[in-house]
This record gives C-alpha cells, structure tokens and sequence, in this order.
C-alpha cells in the first residue's frame, strides 16, 4: 500500500515575486520539501495496487492565499515504512522559432514556465435557482420565471 501520496510544490505569496525558474534541478532532498501548510493545504492519498494493476489518481494542491505555485513533484511512503519522492522532470514539445514576441504568438512555454500557476483571490461564488419552473412548455413560449441568487 502506498500512504500519504501528495504532491509536491513551491508557494510564493503575492507581492513576492515570480518563484526562481529552475527548482532545484540537481533532484536534491531541499526540492523535495513541502509548502507550508498555513499557504498551501495539502491533499493526501491512500491507495492500494495489486500486481499489473494500473489506476490513476487525483492529487490536489489548495492554495490558501493569492501567489504563485510551483508543482515539482510527487511524495509517498510505502507500506507505512519507506518514504519516498520523485520530482518531476518536465520536458514539453521542441521549441520552435516563434514569429514575434505577441503572447499569441509564442506557442511554446519554456520548461521553467511549466507547472507554474499564478493564483488569485478568492471570487465569490453564487448559486442560482429557478422558482416555479414548468413541466411542460410549448416551443417559442416566453415564461416569467423567478430566478433567487444566493452568495456562498
């Protein structure tokens, strides 16, 4: 069995800056240390494989502020002994020349650019329900609905 499977990741708060484009490239163990958890909530895993089995897992990262997140790998402990990591090695297709310097224009993102994700404040969210909705309704039919919107 695997235990505590969760991903590994830099957080930079707003204000900061960009992070650094290479993260620790040499692999060393300082890469592989996790976001503090006051900015970054981490989401762990536990599962079970059997031999030949493939089976594919969601594993989330939840920033608690506004910054930039780096995801550079992934760690794990198995059978509640060995702990281990790897960091991704993150190679995208080959660079070509682009045209001009417009964003539309460049179709390929540098590696240290990959996995990086700018995060932004919190936006509210609404939930929206229809009152009275009909059954049925004839086609071209207008129909006064009320619509209530709630704030989460």
């Amino acid at each position: 069995t695997l235990s505590r499977v969760r991903l590994i990741g830099q957080f930079t708060a707003a204000g900061a800056g960009v992070p650094a484009a290479a993260a620790a490239a040499d692999g060393s163990a300082a890469a592989a240390a996790e976001p503090d958890p006051d900015q970054v909530a981490v989401v762990e895993s536990q599962l079970s494989l059997h031999p030949g089995e493939v089976l594919t897992e969601r594993l989330l990262l939840r920033p608690a502020a506004a910054g930039w997140l780096r995801v550079t790998g992934v760690s794990w402990v198995l059978a509640g002994t060995a702990g281990g990591y790897c960091l991704f090695d993150i190679k995208g297709r080959r660079r070509k020349r682009p045209k001009g310097d417009r964003p539309s224009q460049q179709k390929h993102y540098p590696p240290g650019r990959r996995l990086l994700f700018h995060v932004l404040k919190g936006m509210p969210r609404l939930q929206v329900s229809l009152e009275r909705l009909p059954t049925e309704a004839a086609a071209g039919e207008l129909l006064g609905l009320q619509v209530t919107l709630c704030s989460i």
